[in-house]
């Protein structure tokens, strides 16, 4: 194939070649000429206009399911982590809300107790007065004897209680009462009286009283 260099005037340039054929700077003279013009190079090597390469479809399709199902899986065992921790917590709360619970009534029991306790013991024993005062009210003539004595303490420290027993005559039950009463710290209620027993002069009796004990 042959190729004609054309010569230097054609191109709009003037001037000596200087050594061998004018036309051996014809290209290099051209493109000066070309790259010095106003208008666009008839070639744009900075943005050709050939297709890109086109990208396969399915494989975009298999990376993005891909990319998803891996934060679906990513926030399902966060979601089981999640779900595990509060399980977990929620079993250490219950364990610690039943070991203060059995504290609480340990301690409630115990001061039940001391609260019992505390009415027998002390500077002075108040079922014992109570019981003394009981013991030096019944007449020493004999007629009257007690079966059954029940006390306890009220919330504002008094005593209430009840005594049952027999007595030889009404008499004898109504002196009870009346020395109960001499001691200024029983509030005695009229007694319930029927007779019955061994002989037909004999009596039971049951005498409600609230005592007040002296500090």
């Amino acid at each position: 194939m042959t190729v004609e260099a054309p010569a230097l005037s054609a191109l709009g340039v003037t001037g000596t070649a200087g050594e061998g054929e004018p036309g051996t700077y014809a290209p290099a003279a051209a493109l000066a000429a070309a790259g010095m013009a106003e208008a666009a190079l008839p070639v744009d090597f900075a943005h050709s206009r050939l297709a890109p390469p086109q990208e396969s479809t399915l494989r975009q399709r298999l990376t993005r399911l891909a990319i998803v199902g891996g934060v679906v899986v990513l926030l399902a065992a966060g979601a089981v982590v999640d779900t595990q921790m509060r399980a977990a917590k929620l079993r250490t709360l219950n364990d610690q809300a039943a070991k203060q619970a059995a504290e609480v009534l340990a301690t409630q029991t115990l001061a039940d107790r001391m609260a019992f306790v505390r009415g027998w013991s002390g500077g002075k024993p108040k079922f014992m007065e109570c019981l003394r005062q009981l013991t030096l009210a019944i007449p020493d003539n004999g007629n009257v004897w007690a079966t059954n004595v029940e006390v306890q303490t009220k919330a504002d420290g008094q005593i209430v209680g009840i005594m049952s027993g027999k007595a030889t005559s009404q008499d004898g039950v109504l002196a009870l009462m009346d020395n109960l009463k001499a001691t200024k710290k029983f509030d005695v209620k009229p007694p319930d009286m029927r007779e019955g027993g061994r002989t037909a002069r004999e009596v039971t009796f049951t005498l409600n009283f609230t005592m007040t004990p002296t500090e």
